[in-house]
């Protein structure tokens, strides 16, 4: 099915670098097996002749699970299947402390989990035709030169997602959330926390 498990070594200025564990389904590979023609203008009976294939290859959906959640999970299992049936890239991943990941539950926080999902979106930026020998997130502003990245957030990954979109809107063509909890850090921060931790 070529789904890649990985880890990505992510470099977190207090605490160093960790791995994240991530799936990886390439819409690009599941093309060029089926015709060897991938890359180039489609023919009329290739198969692919309703769309193009290049931009059908350069959409890649992204999963963010929510609190707890792993990217081994009935939602994402779904979205590869989804994704596999029409050709797109197809990405998930374990947050710091969570599933195969490196690091303890208890000793991360929502700002580690941002910055693993914008080492994320990196990644999946350098793995797409755009990004083949950059290395990089491109922060040109253009979306027209830009891959097709489509957020799928699953309660706080909803919250992550609406932040990663304000923050690479020329990247990020689309999200999606799923049970989204918007807001809760706010009720987090009003319920749960003293006046000392607030301060």
């Amino acid at each position: 099915e070529n789904v890649n498990l990985g880890y990505l070594d992510v470099l977190d200025e207090h605490d160093g670098i960790h791995r994240i564990a991530y799936h990886f389904f390439d819409s690009r590979s599941e093309i060029s097996d089926r015709d060897p023609s991938f890359g180039q203008s489609p023919r009329d009976d290739d198969g692919f002749n309703n769309f193009p294939v290049t931009r059908k290859a350069d959409t890649t959906i992204i999963f963010l699970p929510g609190l707890l959640s792993s990217m081994t999970g009935t939602k994402s299992k779904a979205l590869l299947q989804y994704c596999q049936g029409r050709c797109h890239s197809y990405l998930c991943f374990d947050y710091r402390g969570h599933g195969e990941s490196d690091g303890k539950f208890e000793e991360c926080n929502i700002h580690d989990w941002m910055n693993d999902s914008r080492s994320i979106i990196n990644f999946a930026v350098s793995k797409s035709h755009y990004g083949e020998g950059k290395g990089s997130i491109n922060t040109s502003n253009e979306k027209s030169a830009s891959p097709n990245i489509i957020l799928v957030g699953s309660s706080m990954g909803s919250w992550i997602a609406l932040n990663l979109a304000l923050e690479f809107s020329h990247l990020i063509s689309a999200v999606i959330g799923i049970g989204s909890a918007i807001d809760f850090t706010r009720h987090l921060y009003q319920n749960n926390l003293t006046n000392e931790q607030r301060a």
